[in-house]
């Protein structure tokens, strides 16, 4: 598993696929050509190697779950439009500081990039519709997110315990914020866009630190805590030392000043 040292490159005009867990465990394997051409990454195909870039290919079409999870030398990544969806746990802990999503990816999926402490902003073309479940949970450096034109959905706990956070605008087409997808956002203050959501979860907001005047004119339903303030609960690792487990702090306090609703409201949580 150790065997490829420093820099390694196959012939790679001719490469077309790359099976489950071909490199998984190469800790010295830290440059790779991905050349055009290539269609397949299988899952767990750099699974804990120490690359430090992937600029994959416009010919890619396949890419299996946890592919490059636990790179923790991979800072940047280019992915390519032709990939329209992002799989589950593809780059959740690595060190990623750098992302270029292509137009043409249209889910992000499930702990797509969880865990990536370095990362401090992000833009999501706007053919993204989805973004699944703790998709960016606990990017904790992240301070500005760009959400596309097309966003429908944000899936539960996508963007939980970002705690740089400070402001969100969400686009005019999305209706679903699902359960604590801005779950313990410590120093999120302002949600431009809100009033366009028809539903938002339980547990959506609690822990922010909103501020002013929240309108949801299109809200039908509303879960239990939504917009509730308290304590938070989270997953922690130090990479370093290894010590890894679930802790409780104090979380933000919304402090907003009103809140307007409108006659499609029809249910409103604890």
């Amino acid at each position: 598993r150790d065997s490829f040292e420093g820099y390694f490159i196959f012939d790679a005009d001719n490469l077309l696929k790359i099976d489950d867990g071909a490199f998984a465990y190469c800790e010295l394997l830290d440059e790779f050509n991905f050349a055009d051409g290539l269609e397949y990454i299988g899952s767990e195909a750099f699974y804990y190697s120490n690359i430090g870039s992937a600029i994959l290919p416009e010919s890619l079409v396949y890419m299996g779950e946890e592919a490059f999870s636990g790179s923790w030398d991979l800072v940047d990544v280019t992915i390519p439009g032709t990939l329209t969806e992002i799989p589950d746990g593809a780059f959740s802990d690595c060190a990623l500081s750098s992302i270029n999503i292509g137009e043409g990816v249209e889910v992000i999926g499930e702990n797509a990039f969880s865990y990536n402490w370095q990362l401090r902003e992000i833009s999501l073309p706007d053919s993204v519709v989805e973004v699944r479940e703790r998709a960016f949970n606990e990017c904790e450096s992240l301070v500005a997110i760009e959400l596309g034109s097309g966003l429908k959905k944000i899936g539960a706990y996508a963007f939980a315990n970002l705690t740089a956070l400070e402001e969100v605008n969400l686009p005019s087409t999305i209706k679903m914020i699902d359960q604590g997808a801005f779950y313990g956002c410590t120093k999120l203050t302002k949600v431009n866009g809100i009033e366009n959501v028809k539903f938002i979860n339980q547990y959506a907001f609690y822990g922010c630190n909103l501020q002013g005047e929240i309108k949801l004119d299109n809200a039908a339903a509303i879960g239990n805590y939504a917009f509730g303030s308290g304590a938070i609960t989270y997953y922690y690792e130090n990479k370093d030392t290894g010590e890894a487990g679930w802790t409780t702090k104090a979380g933000g306090t919304n402090e907003f000043t009103s809140v307007v609703l409108s006659e499609k409201t029809q249910s409103i949580g604890a």
